[in-house]
């Protein structure tokens, strides 16, 4: 194997891993967004996982269909929780996962 091609297979083993580390993070921000969201008093805090969320997730290169859809559902219930529409951000998010 030529030294490029380590290189290039250890930067894809990098970039999944990160990959995983990022959905990780999404999720978790999207569920404590959801248990924030319904307190008035906290809603600002869930209005920034909710933007934060979709920023990370647009810098997500490898979703399976199932984690797109699952992530898509989870920032639905936040946005609808939160009282919002669509959002530019949704757009990206889901070209950007495309």
């Amino acid at each position: 194997m030529s030294t490029r091609t380590v290189e290039v297979s250890k930067f894809a083993e990098l970039r999944a891993k990160t990959d995983r580390q990022l959905v990780r993070l999404v999720n978790l921000q999207l569920e404590r967004g959801l248990r924030l969201a319904y307190d008035q008093a906290k809603r600002a805090e869930a209005e920034k996982l909710y933007r934060e969320a979709c920023s990370l997730l647009s810098k997500v290169y490898h979703l399976t269909q199932r984690e797109r859809l699952c992530l898509e559902a989870s920032l639905a219930k936040l946005r609808e929780a939160l009282g919002q529409g669509a959002t530019r951000n949704d757009t990206q998010v889901r070209r950007a996962g495309a």
